[in-house]
């Protein structure tokens, strides 16, 4: 019997805590079923974020022009092809 692995986008934002972004990728690619995508939900927070080579190419970045609110980075599991969606806090590094 070949059991089946799921599909797993997960979703991750950045509004002040970027200095943790990259151990936070790196983490989760690190779980016992990797993701298949990571969308970087990049929510507007008044100061300029640059965020590096690295990270962007590890990602799908969606970036928001005006600070929607906590629960605007929900709209991002909308375009995820994946079975199951995982949104993590900026402070959460699993």
């Amino acid at each position: 019997m070949v059991k089946k692995i799921s599909s797993i986008t997960v979703v991750l934002n950045v509004f002040k805590r970027a200095s943790v972004l990259e151990k936070q990728i790196d983490s989760v690619c690190k779980q016992t079923i990797p993701p298949n995508e990571i969308i970087l939900w990049k929510n507007f927070s008044g100061k300029q974020i640059k965020l590096s080579k690295k990270i962007l190419n590890r990602v799908i970045l969606m970036e928001c022009s005006e600070n929607l609110g906590v629960w605007a980075r929900f709209s991002a599991a909308l375009n995820s092809k994946s079975e199951f969606v995982c949104i993590l806090d900026d402070d959460t590094i699993p």
